[in-house]
């Protein structure tokens, strides 16, 4: 039997929402829930750098924001377009 784990959909990810109630997230949950988070927890700095630098890199990959403005605004935007997200996930598993 082949064992699988979807890295974008079950949990694994420690994070905390602003109560302070701790928990853990796949990706995209985390990309949804965001505004509501107060961060990734983890008793090791080395690991809440890592892993927001992987969602970093995800969203840049999605999103691909080509100018400094771009940057600024999924800054103040305060939330993700999950639906490019979503598209952008679609368009990688086709692949």
């Amino acid at each position: 039997m082949k064992k699988s784990y979807n890295l974008l959909r079950e949990p694994w990810i420690p994070v905390a929402d602003h109560h302070g109630e701790s928990r853990f997230m796949g990706i995209v949950e985390v990309l949804e829930q965001a505004p509501q988070l107060r961060g990734i927890v983890d008793a090791s700095p080395l690991v809440e750098y890592g892993l927001y630098r992987l969602l970093v890199v995800f969203i840049m990959d999605a999103l691909r924001p080509e100018e400094i403005f771009d940057l600024e605004d999924l800054l103040t935007e305060a939330r993700f377009d999950m639906q490019r997200i979503h598209a952008y996930i679609s368009r990688c598993e086709s692949e």
